[in-house]
């Protein structure tokens, strides 16, 4: 069978900032996703589809076909068949479309070529339409309502042998043309592929990948040496007109750099700006959208510092540290 492998990744990350360019294991997410379908035999081509250029660049460093998403398919809320149906259509043109798609997500780090080759051979042996990676689920479901009452799901109980499992984030296959006309990665006759539990990872937070990258390795800092940070906004990382016009701040890269590498060492990072103190202006919008587009990873924007001429505190600094980026 022809299959190609679409990956998702698009720029806009807002929890975590570039996420799918984010480094696990000495490798970014995408460098992962790329090289774990090119390391099958089953794969014919691999696309993926992003809004971003850094992306598109690292993508194509990686030896993928990039595919140029629309903006208005590269929103939080965008429905990942959006995305799906832009790449068949774009190659369509090319004239060329695979008997089998396999939808693949970066956000899956320790997923493996034996999890993506066994979701696409499900659909042979269990002569499904679509099939996925899932994960076991043993345990027992609890549900809270609306006015805090705890009760017993009432699928908690397995049925049969088959067993119950949730789905594993990382690989959906899919026979092409039963997509275009469901338009949903799930539909038809479907087949699970369960996988290794302690392979289940999905990158949704911060947490999440300081998690990753522990289980992986990376040798980040202990707990005991864990910091929470504050960070100021103006004349710290960005220059700021004289008449705090904010709209026109200008980064500064590399203190950015230091900060980002304090987050990426474990660290909780939240920016602290004093932006509207005096005026009562809201500028948190502006100031979060500005930390995005200047790609500064953080968890938290906090506004509502005061506005003060001299801080005198045994924890104050006046400098960005120094970090050696590796």
């Amino acid at each position: 069978m022809k299959t190609l492998v679409v990956i998702p990744a698009r720029g806009g990350s807002t929890r975590i900032p570039q996420k799918n360019l984010q480094s696990v294991g000495g490798l970014s997410l995408l460098g992962r996703a790329i090289r774990t379908a090119g390391s099958s035999s089953l794969v014919e081509r691999i696309a993926v589809s992003t809004d971003d250029g850094p992306i598109e660049t690292a993508a194509a460093a990686e030896g993928a076909e990039v595919v140029r998403r629309p903006t208005a398919m590269s929103g939080d809320q965008s429905p990942v068949e959006e995305c799906l149906l832009h790449v068949l259509e774009t190659l369509r043109r090319q004239g060329s479309v695979p008997e089998v798609l396999v939808l693949a997500y970066c956000t899956a780090p320790f997923a493996t070529v034996e999890d993506l080759d066994g979701a696409v051979r499900s659909l042979e042996s269990h002569a499904a339409d679509s099939a996925f990676a899932a994960v076991a689920f043993p345990g027992v479901l609890w549900s809270v309502d609306a006015a805090g009452h705890v009760s017993l799901d009432e699928q908690r109980q397995s049925s049969g042998t088959g067993g119950r499992f949730i789905e594993a984030g990382s690989f959906y296959a899919m026979r092409t043309g039963g997509f275009l006309e469901a338009k949903a990665r799930i539909f038809g006759r479907t087949a699970v592929h369960a996988i290794d539990a302690g392979r289940h990872l999905v990158i949704e937070t911060p947490a999440d990948l300081y998690r990753a990258r522990r289980l992986a390795g990376d040798g980040p800092i202990t707990l005991e040496h864990h910091r929470t940070i504050y960070v100021d906004v103006d004349e710290t990382i960005c220059v700021t007109p004289a008449d705090r016009d904010y709209r026109k701040a200008v980064p500064i890269a590399e203190n950015i750099a230091r900060i980002n590498a304090l987050f990426d060492r474990g660290h909780e990072i939240v920016y602290w700006t004093a932006r509207g103190g005096r005026s009562g202006v809201d500028y948190t919008q502006l100031t979060g959208s500005q930390l995005d587009r200047w790609q500064a990873r953080y968890h938290r924007l906090q506004a509502g510092k005061p506005s003060y001429d001299l801080l005198i505190c045994d924890k104050a600094t006046s400098h960005v540290p120094q970090i050696t980026l590796t």
